[in-house]
């Protein structure tokens, strides 16, 4: 079965749907890893051996060395077959955030190139992975600004019917006032934060609680309280950054598997 690639979040449940047929409980076997590059950038690839979902996250040079433990702690938490692509962003503030602010960096360059990262994504290393895994439903993810970034991805283009954005910058100034006048365009959406991040004396950091809290309400608003979540988790931004990105992934692979069996209904929400 071949479909051409349209980029809509009800394409890709439906082709999800076919995927997943027969397939739900298929046991992953060990994953291998492989570097490559799109378009110039450094990426690596971990696939299982049918993977019936594509996994996107922009990561930075320590997050790299998550790569493999986060694999199998996905693994661990979904029976579905997946693989992650992960894409090197070398220059962090300046790739990924959707705007300026003084608290994030000072730099005039920061806060103008997202959408050209969102570009390299749709353009670039989606067109490469669909040569190989034709056009398999995508999630995207990541941890802080990335996570931060795959939320703003999701105002600006239908491409992923799910995000997962674990201990996201929603301290950004301007994000609530964006997220109020604005409506994601895709399916669900995956929110965390560790407990103790909006414990400190800096108070643009601390409204990240907040903000994080009141986001959760207004998603669950527009996407229906079955569409997404807020998780909470022990320490704070700087604790098991690879658990909780797995855990924003896993729920997003489920979630998104729900939304395409026959049972689903409505664009993707579940029942449940």
């Amino acid at each position: 079965m071949r479909l051409v690639w349209l980029g809509q979040c009800e394409t890709l449940t439906l082709l999800f749907k076919y995927y997943l047929k027969g397939n739900s409980k298929r046991t992953l076997k060990k994953m291998q890893g492989k570097d490559c590059v799109i378009d110039g950038r450094n990426c690596h690839l971990f696939s299982s051996e049918h993977p019936q979902v594509l996994l996107i996250q922009p990561t930075s040079a320590h997050e790299a060395e998550w790569a493999n433990r986060e694999v199998e702690l996905i693994k661990e938490k979904t029976d579905i077959p997946f693989a992650l692509i992960t894409f090197d962003v070398a220059d962090w503030e300046r790739e990924l955030a959707p705007w300026s602010d003084s608290l994030l960096s000072k730099r005039e360059d920061v806060g103008t190139h997202a959408h050209e990262t969102l570009r390299f994504i749709e353009s670039s290393l989606l067109p490469r992975m669909h040569e190989t895994y034709e056009e398999l439903p995508c999630i995207l993810g990541g941890y802080s600004l990335a996570a931060l970034f795959a939320l703003w991805a999701a105002y600006q283009s239908s491409s992923f019917p799910a995000i997962a954005a674990s201990s996201p910058s929603v301290w950004l100034k301007g994000w609530p006032e964006f997220t109020q006048t604005h409506t994601p365009q895709t399916e669900s959406i995956f929110l965390s934060l560790g407990e103790q991040e909006e414990k400190t004396k800096n108070q643009a950091f601390a409204r990240v609680g907040d903000n994080i809290r009141r986001y959760h309400q207004l998603l669950s608003g527009q996407l229906g309280e079955n569409s997404t979540v807020l998780r909470w988790n022990p320490g704070g931004h700087f604790k098991d950054g690879d658990k909780r990105t797995a855990e924003g992934f896993a729920w997003a692979i489920d979630k998104l598997a729900a939304s395409s069996r026959p049972s689903s209904v409505g664009k993707g929400k579940s029942n449940s």
